[in-house]
């Protein structure tokens, strides 16, 4: 019987830290450093297109 009880009890304990992590993958924070890393990104992106632009300007005069 003891070796039941801890079978049915293992799932029972894997399955709510399973749902917690599905439905929060890991607090705000997370979330916050993604979208700086995706604002830099971009800022980065808009920086060198910029200065390709000035570059080539530069070369057409």
């Amino acid at each position: 019987m003891n070796d039941l009880q801890t079978v049915t009890l293992d799932p029972s304990d894997e399955k709510p830290k399973a749902l917690t992590s599905v439905h929060h993958p890991h607090t705000p924070q997370e979330n916050i450093t993604a979208w700086r890393f995706r604002i830099v990104l971009i800022a980065f992106l808009i920086i060198m297109c910029v200065t390709v632009t000035i570059v080539i300007n530069e070369y057409l005069k």
